[in-house]
């Protein structure tokens, strides 16, 4: 199943007000709370998914985002979870995806 930069854009916008409480009072707060890592690793991981099943046609409209490293991350969530340290989800939950929310929100209208 393939779907859309549409799709991708409405999966990133619900997960943002998971990913902002789940991660609000800060880093060591997130790292003692397993409930918050589950929802952080669960968002990430359908935003990853989803990013997994663009068509090559729709990632190249958003050429800023670095798809290949996108999918890898949801290799690792679905395979490699455990390896995974808390600290780099909650900086991944803070920093690049309102990077990508701000990139789909940018794309060219073509």
């Amino acid at each position: 199943m393939t779907r859309s930069l549409s799709e991708l854009k409405s999966e990133v916008d619900d997960a943002d007000a998971l990913l902002t409480a789940a991660i609000s009072e800060g880093i060591a707060a997130f790292v003692d709370s397993p409930g918050n890592q589950a929802i952080v690793d669960w968002r990430i991981y359908r935003i990853a998914e989803w990013s997994r099943q663009l068509p090559a046609t729709e990632q190249d409209r958003v050429p800023s985002v670095d798809w290949v490293s996108l999918v890898r991350l949801r290799v690792l969530l679905a395979h490699h979870f455990h390896t995974i340290k808390p600290e780099l989800m909650f900086v991944y939950a803070a920093m690049q995806v309102p990077k990508l929310q701000h990139a789909l929100g940018r794309r060219p209208n073509t």
